[in-house]
């Protein structure tokens, strides 16, 4: 029984370290993989909003084209719209710029009307997490 407990030396103070660095290391890693992931989620969030709003603009334009024969110049512009009030660090919601570009053909139909309108609607933000985004939609009625 001697001979046994002679031979069996446990875990030494470097095995301890090393198993201790390796846990830190991989719960470093699942920690930079949730807030990264998160982080993601948002982003791609904030896009879909982004993309919602950029196809209302250009339903309201398809329906003006559809019921009044054009799209008016009146339509053409740019400004701000708020695309999700929830605040980021900064104590401010997240607002995207967007420019609506309505350009009639030369050539005109029997009416008088141009035959076709280029529409297009274009959106550009800066999401929370710092970097730049921009959609564009286009089409011609």
């Amino acid at each position: 029984m001697r001979k046994r407990l002679s031979n069996s030396r446990g875990v030494t103070l470097i095995e301890l370290m090393m198993a201790i660095l390796f846990l830190t290391i991989a719960g470093a890693a699942v920690y930079f993989m949730f807030v990264h992931g998160q982080e993601l989620i948002n982003e791609q969030f904030q896009r879909r909003r982004v993309l919602e709003k950029a196809q209302e603009k250009m339903e309201r334009l398809k329906y003006l084209e559809k019921y009044f024969g054009n799209v008016p110049d009146s339509e053409n512009g740019s400004g701000k719209d708020t695309i999700m009030s929830a605040l980021n660090e900064e104590g401010k919601p997240l607002v995207a710029d967007y420019e609506v570009v309505v350009q009639h053909s030369p050539t005109l139909d029997a009416n008088g009307r141009p035959v076709y309108d280029s529409v297009a609607v274009s959106y550009n933000w800066k999401a929370f997490s710092g970097r730049r985004y921009s959609i564009v939609l286009s089409t011609k009625y």
